[in-house]
C-alpha cells in the first residue's frame, strides 16, 4: 500500500489516455491474443446467419461453444494486460510473456472469477436490468483484485463488492464508454473492411477479426487502473490520515 500514498487520484480522462497508451505499446501481443478471441464469434456472424431460422438449437449449440472458447481465451487477455499495466503503475516493468505466464498460473482461478460474475450479472439482468448493470459495476475491480492482490475467486469477488461501494455510478461511466466503443468498433470495422472491396469471406472475417483485436484489451486495461484509483482513494488517503493522526498525537504526548 505504501507505493499509492504518493500517488494522486486519477481522472477520466487519464484513466483513458492511460489505457490506450498501454494498448498502443503493448499492440502485438494483445492483436495475438485478441485476434483469437474475436475470430470465432465474428465467424459466427459472418456465416450462421445463412442458416435455416428453424435451426434454433443449432444456432444455440454454436453460441454456447463460443461462449465456452471465450471463457477459455479471455482469461489470458485480461489477466495479461492486469499483471504488465499494474507493475507498471506501481514503476516496476516486465515482461509481456513473463504476465502471460501468471496468467497461465492463474488460469482456472480466472475462468471461476468469470463464471461467478457472469452468474451474477446474468440473475440480476434476468430480474432486473438495473440488478445487472449494478452487479456489473461491482465486480469490475475483481480480476485486478485476484490478479494484484493474489486472491482466490470468491475473496476478490468480495474484495471488488466492497472497494466499488460509493463509486459504482462513476464505474457505469467506464462501463458505458467501453460498450459504446466495442459496439462501434464490431460493427463500423467490419463494414470499413468489405465496403467497395472484393473478398472472399473467410479473408474479410480474418481481416476484420485483426483490426478489432485490440479493443478487446480496452476494459481490462481500464479496470486495473480502476481498481488503483479506488484503492489511493479509499484506502491510501485513510492511511494517510491514520498517519498524520498518529503523528498529531505523538506532538501533543510529547
Amino acid at each position: 500500500m505504501s507505493e499509492l500514498i504518493n500517488k494522486d487520484p486519477m481522472t477520466v480522462g487519464k484513466i483513458l489516455d492511460k489505457s490506450v497508451n498501454f494498448i498502443f505499446r503493448n499492440i502485438l501481443w494483445i492483436t495475438l491474443i485478441g485476434f483469437l478471441i474475436s475470430l470465432p464469434e465474428l465467424s459466427f456472424n459472418e456465416w450462421m446467419p445463412d442458416a435455416n431460422p428453424e435451426d434454433t438449437f443449432v444456432l444455440l449449440k454454436y453460441k454456447l461453444i463460443l461462449r465456452v472458447i471465450r471463457m477459455v481465451i479471455t482469461p489470458f487477455l485480461a489477466g495479461t494486460v492486469t499483471i504488465l499495466l499494474g507493475e507498471h503503475f506501481c514503476g516496476r516493468k516486465i515482461a509481456w510473456y513473463q504476465g502471460f505466464g501468471k496468467s497461465i498460473k492463474k488460469w482456472i482461478p480466472l475462468v471461476l472469477l468469470q463464471l461467478v460474475i457472469g452468474i451474477v450479472v446474468g440473475l440480476g439482468s434476468i430480474l432486473l436490468l438495473i440488478p445487472g448493470l449494478i452487479a456489473m459495476c461491482a465486480t469490475a475491480c475483481a480480476i485486478p483484485a485476484m490478479m494484484l492482490e493474489d486472491l482466490r475467486p470468491m475473496k476478490a469477488f468480495d474484495r471488488s463488492w466492497g472497494l466499488t461501494k460509493k463509486n459504482r455510478l462513476r464505474i457505469f461511466g467506464y462501463l458505458f464508454i467501453n460498450m459504446v466503443t466495442v459496439a462501434i468498433a464490431s460493427s463500423v470495422i467490419p463494414l470499413a473492411v468489405t465496403m467497395g472491396v472484393a473478398l472472399d469471406p473467410i479473408y474479410k472475417v480474418g481481416l476484420s477479426a485483426l483490426i478489432f483485436a485490440p479493443f478487446q484489451a480496452l476494459w481490462p486495461a481500464i479496470a486495473t487502473l480502476l481498481f488503483y484509483d479506488l484503492r489511493i482513494r479509499k484506502e491510501a488517503m485513510d492511511l494517510e490520515e491514520e498517519t498524520n493522526t498518529i503523528s498529531v498525537e505523538t506532538e501533543v504526548v510529547a
